[in-house]
């Protein structure tokens, strides 16, 4: 459960990070994460109780996150980046190699 904490707060840091890595790797983190979970979930799954509701709400909320994290990462994966633009030349620079133009 502090794996789960400690990744929200970290989660909290990143919003201020414009950079996609930075997102991706937490999300990265997430999908691992929550492949370990519903692992051992599977491994237990005799500890469950089938007629609980919550039981199932928690799995479809693991699933739905899971799901979520693959299409989000595919998605920006498949995104075309922006290229920088360069920063406009200051007046009077022709450029690299030319002669400052007077006028």
């Amino acid at each position: 459960m502090g794996a789960v904490f400690m990744l929200g707060i970290a989660g909290l840091g990143v919003m201020s990070d414009a950079r996609w890595s930075a997102a991706k790797l937490m999300l990265q983190v997430e999908a691992f994460m929550l492949i370990l979970i519903l692992g051992a979930a599977a491994r237990a799954h005799d500890e469950f109780d089938g007629s609980n509701p919550m039981t199932w709400l928690l799995l479809g909320g693991f699933l739905a996150a899971l799901v979520s994290a693959g299409v989000l990462l595919a998605t920006m994966d498949k995104a075309p980046r922006s290229a920088a633009k360069p920063a406009p030349a200051p007046p009077g620079d022709a450029g690299p190699g030319l002669a400052p133009t007077e006028g």
